[in-house]
């Protein structure tokens, strides 16, 4: 099975947007581990999340569609905490940019159906 280049841009746009946005310098956390409010803004209002969430959307242990992506991106090999900063594994930085990578990568990571 083959996806093209388009449909797999749109369906792991989350992803990307996440691996450009961190990049090769990484996001600064906050002393408690998340997010800090204006990288929250930014991704809440790219990602179209003000629709699925309620609340400010400033910060991300109270923006839960956010954490659950940053979560899942994390345990995907994709991003990682390291000293205080996200950043982009390997992995993550290999795909950035390569949206069939991506997906296949993402399909990979499923659990099996038997």
């Amino acid at each position: 099975m083959n996806v093209d280049a388009e449909t797999a841009a749109r369906m792991v746009r989350p992803y990307s947007w996440f691996l450009d946005r961190v990049g090769a310098e990484g996001i600064k956390l906050t002393s408690a581990g998340y997010l800090p409010p204006p990288e929250v803004e930014a991704a809440v209002a790219e990602l179209g999340l003000a629709d699925e969430w309620y609340g400010k959307l400033n910060r991300e242990s109270q923006t839960l569609p956010l954490l659950d992506l940053r979560e899942s991106a994390m345990h995907l090999g994709l991003l990682r905490k390291h000293r205080g900063m996200l950043l982009a594994t390997p992995r993550g930085r290999e795909l950035r940019g390569d949206p069939v990578g991506l997906w296949w990568h993402l399909a990979r990571q499923l659990p099996s159906a038997t």
